[in-house]
């Protein structure tokens, strides 16, 4: 933390958590948007819809981005638990809805894309 933001902002922890919470709604849409789109190319939309797709990704989305904010825990433990949220919607499409590995996968690597893409323009947009 920077101590010149933290000495003029009186509530720093909070707005930095409140900006945390609001980039993992817009990951959670950006998320659900791409699963649902992949599981509409792979023809996955039977087993898989699109309330799937978006209640898997606001809980996956959530925890990813809210992890480094919100939980005092060691960063390395930081980082295995945003890894396994970012693997979990491969194992929940696999065993939860029952999709093939390839499809499974498939919309695994939307969502990693998609929060990629998140991170990417509030890197660019507001980190920079």
């Amino acid at each position: 933390m920077n101590a010149g933001a933290a000495d003029f902002l009186p509530y720093y922890s909070e707005l930095k958590f409140a900006g945390h919470m609001a980039v993992s709604l817009a990951a959670a849409f950006a998320g659900g948007f791409g699963m649902w789109l992949a599981a509409l190319y792979f023809s996955a939309s039977g087993r898989f819809g699109f309330c799937d797709s978006f209640a898997v990704s606001l809980f996956c989305a959530s925890a990813v981005w809210i992890i480094p904010a919100g939980l005092p825990i060691p960063p390395l433990w930081e980082k295995i638990g945003m890894a396994a949220f970012l693997a979990l919607p491969l194992f929940v499409c696999r065993f939860a809805f029952g999709l093939e590995w390839r499809k499974s996968i498939a919309l695994g690597a939307s969502f990693c894309a998609a929060q990629a893409a998140v991170f990417s323009a509030v890197y660019y947009y507001i980190m920079r």
